[in-house]
């Protein structure tokens, strides 16, 4: 399941 912001990477936004 991507981000809802574009350009950023969804395992980044994603907690551990």
């Amino acid at each position: 399941m991507p981000t809802p912001f574009p350009g950023m990477d969804p395992y980044l936004e994603q907690p551990a």
